[in-house]
């Protein structure tokens, strides 16, 4: 996924567009609803320069925080964990912050890139009055856990093994990820259907992550 991200990226720089605009196959953004994302952004003139990603309101949010910003405006939310799908950025903020980590694949790609831009003194800006459908995983649970394909198992605790060694990454969300991983654990690896396979793809991911294999 970020290799794909990132050639579309490289495309968007070479031929020297203003924005890229992410939509991942599993959100509904239409044409309209990006060119009034479009519109917001501009608005907000040279307030909008130090902005990494200004995203649309997506009706699933998983591990997005949010809080009113009044200075930027009353719709207008700040985030500290980036959901791509449904975001637009200036083509110029990537020769600064970068591309997504290739290595990282799927999993964390998005929040990785979001907290390295944050870490360069940049905001991730949701617009709450632009809103659009967006579902996660394979479903959800009664108490919101999103329920994911076994496989993803493999790059969610690699990855986030690798994750939790970054220093620009929050430290409140590398603690909570440590009290969540392994309630994970043990209710999809030996409880939730399909338990014997998540529990393979979990300690495969174990095992590449702490030897950094990826």
């Amino acid at each position: 996924i970020a290799k794909a991200q990132n050639v579309g990226i490289e495309y968007a720089l070479n031929n020297k567009f203003d924005f890229v605009v992410f939509v991942d196959d599993d959100s509904n953004l239409t044409a309209e609803k990006i060119n009034q994302l479009l519109a917001n952004y501009e608005v907000l003139g040279k307030r909008g320069n130090n902005i990494a990603a200004f995203c649309a309101y997506p009706s699933e949010r998983g591990g997005l925080d949010q809080k009113r910003n009044s200075i930027l405006g009353d719709s207008l939310l700040l985030t500290n964990n980036l959901m791509s799908s449904g975001s637009l950025t200036r083509t110029e903020v990537f020769k600064h912050i970068g591309l997504f980590d290739e290595k990282l694949f799927i999993d964390f790609v998005d929040y990785e890139w979001g907290w390295r831009a944050l870490a360069k003194k940049y905001l991730i800006v949701i617009d709450s009055s632009v809103q659009f459908e967006h579902s996660l995983g394979q479903g959800r649970l009664g108490n919101g856990l999103g329920v994911p394909s076994p496989v993803r198992h493999f790059y969610q605790t690699r990855n986030l093994l690798w994750i939790l060694r970054l220093q620009y990454v929050p430290t409140l969300w590398k603690l909570k990820q440590l009290f969540l991983f392994p309630i994970r654990f043990v209710y999809f690896g030996f409880i939730h259907e399909q338990s014997k396979e998540r529990r393979a793809y979990f300690l495969k991911g174990l095992a590449a992550g702490f030897k950094n294999k990826f």
